[in-house]
């Protein structure tokens, strides 16, 4: 019994010492294991893209007391590919908050700062992408900076962090503090080629254009083939001003880079106004060890130079030979299309201009600007069937009741009287989606093409239905006044003119018509 009784006694005190245990065991390490594993739920949860999940997750836990560095770091970032800024920057601030504190009461973890640093940058970046950048943006990325740059102070990554605080400060315009920012991420880094470049940019921002020039060399020895390297150089040549420096930096670069626009059309562009022949002699360098097939570039612009000083003839002929280079690009028809135009050879206009519409690629504006000098070069000289067809392509460029409107103006002066009078009462049946001043307009013109008719009457209400659209369009008033007096009805006539040079005194025509009306020995009876 004995024996029994002191073992159940042994095992009671075992369970009550076990129990003990774990009552202690729950308490101390009860909220660190959940917390452990809210940490690995949330985890794997990020990993299956469920961001959204990890972050309305991750602000319940904040709102009470469980929340730790860990979990408040995987929450930013979530919030960051949500692009839930606000939320990543004050998920971050918290983790830095709860990290560990070093013996001098600054937090030892970088990881908080990185994020505040991400969120204020994707924050500015979106602001800037969506065209409302000010000069808050600017506060925003200069924020950012600054926290890359604790966030590099406090442990992270020397690299990223400097490259990053570079960046952000140089879109806050900060350059000095991009340099600092840079120059720690090139002490990690010395030979990464994205950091060399973006403190080549620093340095032109600091127009410290010798030591961007000395640093973009040494990347093209690198990297001689960069586009963007090369582009780099070029822009720090121009920025020295030496004329014979940028001239052979020039010649150098289009030697590697043959019809590259971006070194092309900033040196034309710096030397056209001040050093034209600056610019002439180094382009016609250029034709000296390069075809027009392998090289067209130097025609196009010599051109350009040639029509400056007003040699027509030699512009023409060079635009020619870069149109003949490169058949394919509708510039150049389009170019010798307005050169033709120069020396009033508007067939040869009409038929580059049908080809540069045809292989497309320009703006439609553009090709109707074109279109209109070659149709105004037909009406002048009375050669409305050209005119006509080249009138319904910019109509079908440009889709526009005005356009239509011309056409039916060529169409009355080329003899297509019906024609005319047809095409403006189908535009006018359309008027619920135009202007009152175009309406007028309309109602003006066909109100000319009724009487050019002989439909006196309906001319007549066609004057004043266009006065009835819109007072401040003049031309009905003057011709219903013009009308009038021509059939004798003075008063009314003479008081439409009156109200037109009350309205608009330098009104010739009007002028003209109210004296012809007042003084009828003078200047002749009205035509009945």
């Amino acid at each position: 019994m004995r024996q029994h009784d002191h073992v159940g006694h042994t095992g009671s005190r075992w369970r009550l010492d076990r129990a003990f245990y774990l009552i202690i065991v729950v308490c101390l390490c009860g909220p660190h294991a959940s917390a452990q594993n809210d940490l690995a739920t949330l985890r794997r949860l990020l990993k299956a893209g469920d961001d959204a999940a990890v972050l309305a997750r991750v602000k319940q836990i904040a709102a009470g007391d469980g929340c730790t560095t860990e979990i408040a770091l995987v929450g930013a970032e979530a919030a960051l590919k949500l692009t839930e800024w606000g939320q990543a920057g004050s998920l971050g601030s918290l983790a830095t908050e709860l990290c560990a504190k070093d013996k001098d009461g600054r937090p030892s973890d970088h990881r908080g700062f990185e994020m505040e640093a991400h969120a204020l940058w994707g924050s500015a970046q979106a602001v800037l992408q969506s065209g409302r950048g000010s000069g808050l943006t600017r506060a925003t990325f200069l924020d950012a900076g600054s926290f890359y740059r604790l966030a590099r102070e406090h442990g992270g990554d020397a690299f990223k962090n400097g490259y990053w605080e570079a960046q952000a400060h140089r879109y806050g315009m900060s350059f000095e503090q991009a340099l600092i920012g840079i120059q720690e991420a090139l002490a990690a880094q010395p030979e990464n080629w994205d950091a060399r470049i973006l403190q080549a940019r620093i340095f032109l921002d600091l127009a410290r254009f010798e030591d961007a020039q000395r640093s973009l060399r040494a990347l093209r020895k690198l990297q001689p083939l960069s586009t963007e390297a090369a582009h780099l150089l070029f822009a720090a040549a121009l920025g020295t001003n030496d004329k014979r420096g940028i001239k052979d930096t020039f010649l150098e670069l289009i030697r590697a880079f043959p019809r590259d626009m971006a070194i092309y059309r900033p040196f034309h562009d710096r030397f056209q106004s001040d050093a034209p022949a600056l610019v002439e002699a180094t382009l016609r360098a250029i034709t000296g060890f390069r075809t027009a097939n392998e090289d067209p570039v130097p025609w196009f612009y010599l051109s350009l130079l040639a029509e400056r000083d007003g040699r027509n003839d030699e512009a023409l002929a060079l635009m020619t030979e870069y149109r003949d280079a490169t058949p394919r690009a509708p510039e150049g028809h389009y170019q010798v299309a307005r050169l033709s135009l120069r020396l009033n050879r508007h067939r040869d206009a009409h038929a580059a201009m049908l080809k540069a519409n045809a292989l497309g690629g320009l703006q439609d504006a553009d090709m109707a600007r074109g279109f209109g000098w070659v149709i105004g070069a037909y009406a002048a000289e009375n050669d409305y069937e050209p005119a006509i067809a080249l009138q319904r392509i910019v109509v079908s460029l440009l889709k526009d009741a005005a356009e239509e409107l011309n056409l039916a103006r060529l169409m009355f002066h080329g003899g297509k009287r019906s024609d005319a009078i047809a095409l403006v009462e189908r535009l006018l049946l359309r008027e619920a989606g135009f202007e009152d001043p175009l309406i007028a307009e309309m109602e003006n013109d066909l109100a000319l093409y009724r009487l050019g008719s002989g439909e006196a009457e309906k001319a007549e209400k066609g004057f004043r239905r266009s006065i009835s659209a819109s007072v401040e369009k003049l031309d009905a008033t003057e011709n219903l006044a013009i009308f009038l007096l021509e059939r004798g009805r003075q008063d009314e006539g003479v008081a439409l003119l009156e109200r037109c040079l009350a309205t608009e005194p330098g009104r010739h025509r009007s002028r003209y018509h109210l004296m012809r009306a007042r003084h009828p020995a003078l200047m002749g009876a009205p035509r009945r």
